[in-house]
């Protein structure tokens, strides 16, 4: 059991009992990332974001948001940023892992032509998360239309839901890990 519990808080309101060892601002959105007891009163702010272990929040710390790394050889930051980007590859691997899960759910069914219509459009997006590159893969995925027609059957194929799983896995990465 951890003695500390630890947050990510935009706009932040109000410590609690939490105190901050990370700070950072970006396009008028403050963050600071925080550490408490395991008891007591929670930090408030726009959002509250806990981690799950302290390890995630000294990765999120180490962002560049909440450092100044301009003094730093590009050599010495790859070394300093190696656990970021290593936990940018790994949460990467789990976003690319749901969309396998959606894939056996809802698209299994399908004919050969529907997936030659689809998946050709997330390989871009694919390969980025497969890199590590979350914010290029996140570029790459904003192109990917919410439909697109099977060139065989002419079918409309609706792909609300798969974008909206992925919408929603790049928000929760870059809330809590932001850059």
């Amino acid at each position: 059991m951890l003695d500390k519990r630890y947050f990510i808080v935009t706009d932040k309101t109000a410590d609690g009992d939490a105190v901050s060892f990370a700070n950072g601002s970006k396009n008028s959105v403050s963050f600071d990332i925080m550490k408490m007891d395991r008891e007591g009163l929670l930090p408030t702010g726009a959002t509250v974001i806990e981690y799950d272990t302290g390890e995630e929040a000294r990765i999120a710390a180490m962002g560049v948001l909440f450092n100044d790394y301009s003094g730093v050889s590009d050599e010495e930051f790859a070394i300093q940023f190696e656990a970021f980007t290593t936990n940018d590859k790994n949460l990467g691997r789990l976003l690319r892992q749901s969309v396998n899960a959606w894939s056996a759910k809802n698209a299994g069914g399908w004919p050969d032509s529907y997936h030659s219509a689809v998946w050709p459009l997330y390989d871009g997006m694919e390969q980025r998360l497969s890199d590590g590159a979350l914010v290029p893969a996140y570029i790459n995925f904003l192109s990917i239309p919410s439909s697109v027609n099977d060139p065989v059957t002419t079918d409309d194929i609706d792909l609300t839901a798969l974008n909206a799983l992925i919408l929603s896995s790049f928000n929760n990465i870059f809330t809590k890990f932001p850059r």
